[in-house]
């Protein structure tokens, strides 16, 4: 991450950012000693945040899943006893959506998902990217 903004790559510095606290509170929630190192390490990642980084605002839905399947075994969602979130052998645990019907996009603070955040706003014809406050140009 501060190679990326030291290169001037603010967006992959926010991408590699994000990558690190969802990876890091992975190995915390699948740990099975807890310690107080951890928590050290994840709050440097959130005071990088706060000071190297703007306010954003993050995008995020809501809707009826139709249809989705374990990560693990592929079986549908429910019909298995994988639990998302858990390791099994080095594998993280996640439920595919397929399916799903949009009810609602919202503007939230504070997401489930940092990576759905807003790139740029548009101001008078120019749009200007959120990160570093310049001008994108097409």
């Amino acid at each position: 991450m501060l190679v990326n903004i030291k290169e001037d790559k603010m967006a992959e510095a926010w991408e590699n950012l994000v990558n690190a606290q969802v990876i890091y509170g992975n190995v915390i929630r699948n740990s099975l000693f807890e310690y107080e190192t951890h928590y050290n390490y994840l709050n440097r990642l959130e005071d990088y945040e706060n000071l190297l980084f703007p306010n954003f605002h993050f995008q995020s839905v809501g809707g009826l899943i139709k249809k989705s399947h374990c990560s693990i075994c592929n079986l549908k969602s429910g019909d298995c006893d994988h639990i998302k979130g858990k390791l099994y052998f080095g594998e993280l645990c996640t439920r595919i959506i397929t399916e799903m019907e949009l009810e609602e996009y919202s503007l939230v603070e504070n997401p489930a998902n940092k990576h759905c955040r807003v790139i740029s706003i548009e101001q008078n014809g120019i749009k200007i990217d959120i990160l570093t406050l310049r001008e994108i140009k097409n």
